[in-house]
């Protein structure tokens, strides 16, 4: 399988940041691709059942929720569920 990546290499690192090719170059790039990779993503995940890792905790410690992000602790993404 084929995953787009959206990069560009460039001379300055330190103007644009990104990972070192070790020869004075660098690769830099959209952390999530482009809208249309984006869609395609999304259509390919669902079409194949691929479903995110998710922490789920009720909306009334949204601070807990918060410091446990900051902490390192949460161990995927946290979703804060407003109907808990």
């Amino acid at each position: 399988m084929t995953v787009p990546v959206a990069a560009a290499i460039v001379q300055d690192q330190a103007a644009w940041g990104g990972c070192s090719s070790g020869f004075g170059q660098s690769i830099v790039g959209r952390l999530t691709g482009s809208s249309i990779e984006n869609e395609d993503n999304l259509a390919f995940s669902l079409a194949h059942g691929i479903r995110p890792s998710i922490e789920t905790m009720p909306f009334e410690p949204a601070m807990d929720a918060y410091e446990r992000m900051l902490s390192g602790k949460a161990r995927f993404r946290v979703v804060l569920d407003v109907t808990a």
